[in-house]
């Protein structure tokens, strides 16, 4: 409860200012021991393959355009798995990730229920999309994302063959899933700045982009002369689209710092 009251909170302020333990998987290569640490994902993963045309269930992504997609769609506990083309095994571990990372992010603030989100059928469930080979950007939406698959060509070959690749794709579902959560706490126009929507997704999904750990490393990056104070960024950042991301190693320790009030961030890279 105090987690969730702390996370309350500090939405409301900004606003007015993995499976683990689990032998059960499909027939790929893909490693079974990807997803985290306790508290696992119990939910079907026998889960129902459903036919997108007889069902009517379109991927509209976050500018309100509905994607082309495949007749296949994977349906569990809490999320719908879309796809242009991705292979079965692909939207399977997809899913599989989403679903543990949301079981972490209820635990972590103490949503008993996915129904306390407005998560109560399939209409209202997370809708995710499989990139294989569409010509769009990986983004979050207000309840769901999508990203370049596991079996996309943007990874190179074999990416399901290397446990270290996993382990990364795992961390960036998690953070995707952040912003879904945060979505529904506060409504599709209610998101918070920036630095804290990305700083909160970095620190619970431990890192899409590899965190700042010295403080060699913050002065290195304060001396680049495209970088300003990471928690002036409201909406806009000072540098193109494709180097944003240069950003969220800071705005993820600016997160850890606020939530470390009574050390006032001597807890911080081991001070």
């Amino acid at each position: 409860m105090i987690k969730k009251i702390l996370f309350i909170l500090i939405l409301l302020t900004l606003l007015l200012f993995s499976s683990c333990g689990n032998d059960r998987h499909w027939d790929t290569d893909v490693p079974d021991n990807i997803c985290g640490q306790e508290p696992c994902y119990e939910g079907p993963f026998q889960a129902p393959w459903l036919s997108a045309y007889e069902h009517g269930l379109e991927y509209v992504d976050e500018n309100w355009h509905t994607l082309t997609r495949d007749n296949k769609v994977l349906e569990t506990e809490n999320v719908l798995t879309f796809s242009d083309a991705s292979d079965d095994w692909a939207k399977i571990e997809y899913a599989r990730m989403t679903e543990v990372s949301f079981a972490e992010i209820k635990v972590l603030f103490d949503i008993a229920t996915s129904s306390e989100l407005g998560i109560v059928d399939r209409h209202t469930k997370m809708t995710i999309y499989s990139n294989r080979y569409l010509n769009h950007r990986q983004n979050s939406k207000y309840n769901g994302f999508i990203l370049y698959g596991l079996d996309s060509p943007e990874w190179g070959s074999g990416p399901q063959n290397n446990p270290e690749f996993f382990t990364w794709y795992q961390r960036m579902v998690k953070h995707e899933t952040v912003h879904v959560v945060e979505y529904y706490y506060t409504g599709a126009k209610g998101r918070t700045h920036e630095w804290f929507n990305e700083g909160l997704a970095e620190h619970v999904s431990g890192g899409a982009f590899e965190p700042i750990t010295t403080w060699e490393q913050v002065e290195e990056w304060r001396s680049d002369p495209d970088h300003v104070n990471p928690i002036t960024i409201y909406q806009t950042y000072p540098v193109d689209w494709t180097r944003v991301g240069e950003y969220y190693p800071m705005f993820n320790l600016a997160v850890q710092y606020l939530l470390d009030p009574p050390r006032e961030g001597a807890g911080l890279m081991g001070t």
